[in-house]
């Protein structure tokens, strides 16, 4: 990919890990790779996001990712769907 390319909110690919492009600098780009809800009662946002850097040598090795499917469930429904499960007894 070529550094005109990135833009936040496109979705990207770089060493088997996806996710979704949080900044565009000059010297770096990030992309979020995880997102969960915040259990700190103090905090400011809702989630909390483990954001990766690209630096400009790395961006030859990024993958641009189609989604044409937006029925699909993201990562953080999934675990809230999780929260309220019973336990496994056996």
């Amino acid at each position: 990919m070529q550094e005109a390319d990135f833009k936040v909110g496109v979705t990207i690919k770089y060493d088997n890990i996806v996710g979704d492009v949080q900044f565009v600098g000059d010297d770096y780009i990030t992309f979020c790779v995880s997102e969960q809800p915040s259990h700190c009662e103090h905090s400011l946002y809702p989630t909390c996001k483990v954001a990766m850097l690209i630096y400009p040598h790395q961006f030859k090795d990024c993958e641009l990712v189609v989604n044409n499917n937006d029925d699909a469930i993201s990562p953080l429904s999934t675990y809230k769907a999780q929260e309220h499960r019973y336990s496994d007894i056996q």
